[in-house]
């Protein structure tokens, strides 16, 4: 597919795309191509073959020019932000054409891509015979185990700039996994019901949900109160594990006054794991008012995690 759009969106304007089409991330590969109000060949090309680059490359090789083009004039302060960021990488991108490409993997929180090549792009060259050249490298199903670098190499006549550049850091290429439209979740338990609640992280990891779990992001020597205030903070919805063990723990009741303090109760939903429901606190009969998620029948387990998936989506 290909897409146009400004740089601030560029990333968000794919994932949503992809999201909608019910594409796979994992199987996608990314091409974003930078240039200047200089460059008429490239304004024109990617202006007016759209469809053609669309039709061509498919439905898992995304190609992007996160450009606004008005009259045919690129705002070149928006190029040169992106350079002054390659630059800050030790990327010496210079004033020519160039395109990135990565694919994304998944991690624990989301995705975090990899990057397959930075190259300069040669303006003496036809651009749709080395966009044709790449799209097949990715599309034609060769295995991954290709020295992919190699073969871009020799398409573009140019160095692979990537090599040995520490990139994570920096702003342009360090939080695409912070663009990915996909929910996230506080699991608020007791630690009496730790293992369910790991049964749990990791079925919701699986279906592309980003996971706060103090197992996992509080360390030893960190504020709990303030690990746990971040992680509210950050999460869409929290996910309150009810047992006989967690409405008589004054931690799981201390993250949920604090959830309810930050977001309205649509972003609660009430895990159950036994009859304790029925005999929750007056602190926290609000919770009643909620539909919940019976998860002591385990035969249900599948459809619960659907149900709450949907539930989840919808934000």
């Amino acid at each position: 597919m290909f897409y146009l759009g400004n740089v601030q969106n560029w990333l968000s304007d794919i994932i949503q795309q992809i999201q909608q089409r019910n594409l796979s991330h994992i199987d996608s590969t990314f091409m974003i191509f930078f240039f200047s109000s200089f460059d008429d060949d490239y304004i024109k090309f990617f202006k007016n073959k759209k469809e053609q680059i669309s039709s061509y490359s498919g439905s898992n090789f995304h190609i992007f020019s996160p450009i606004i083009y008005n009259n045919d004039v690129i705002p070149d302060s928006e190029w040169r932000s992106i350079r002054e960021e390659f630059e800050k990488m030790g990327i010496n991108v210079g004033n020519k054409p160039f395109t990135i490409i990565f694919k994304l993997f998944k991690s624990e929180n989301g995705y975090v891509p990899k990057y397959l090549g930075a190259y300069s792009l040669n303006q003496n060259s036809n651009i749709d015979y080395y966009l044709r050249d790449v799209i097949d490298l990715f599309v034609m199903k060769k295995p991954f185990s290709i020295d992919y670098g190699f073969e871009m190499e020799k398409i573009f006549s140019s160095p692979n700039q990537f090599k040995h550049i520490h990139y994570d850091q920096y702003s342009v290429l360090g939080r695409i996994d912070e663009s990915i439209n996909i929910p996230s979740a506080f699991l608020s338990h007791s630690s009496k019901d730790k293992d369910f609640v790991r049964k749990l992280r990791n079925e919701l990891i699986h279906n592309d949900v980003k996971v706060w779990f103090d197992e996992n992001d509080i360390f030893a020597g960190d504020s709990i109160l303030k690990e746990i205030q971040k992680g509210i903070n950050k999460s869409d919805f929290c996910l309150f594990i009810i047992s006989h063990a967690s409405i008589n723990s004054d931690w799981t009741k201390y993250e949920v006054y604090k959830f309810l303090d930050s977001f309205d109760n649509k972003r609660i939903i009430p895990i159950v794991l036994d009859d304790s429901i029925k005999k929750l606190p007056d602190t926290l009969l609000r919770l009643r008012e909620l539909k919940y998620l019976d998860f002591s029948d385990n035969s249900k387990w599948s459809e619960n995690i659907k149900e709450l998936i949907r539930a989840m989506s919808r934000y």
